[in-house]
């Protein structure tokens, strides 16, 4: 089992605009992670929110099987 933790820019419009390890983990499941979370689309932003990026933390869970 493996935790990695992957940090995202987000859009106000919701989409991913970067991403990178928010820890040092497997290279191979940090990759796999990241390529799986530029794929996310969030909610925009409310439009009487201020419209600039937002950060998250993303944790995904492997497990061997």
């Amino acid at each position: 089992e493996a935790q990695i933790r992957v940090e995202a820019v987000v859009t106000p419009k919701g989409t991913v605009k970067s991403v990178h390890p928010a820890q040092k983990g497997n290279a191979r499941l940090e990759e796999a992670a990241m390529r799986e979370l530029r794929q996310w689309r969030f909610e925009p932003l409310s439009r009487n929110l201020p419209q600039k990026d937002q950060r998250c933390i993303v944790t995904f869970n492997f497990t061997l099987k």
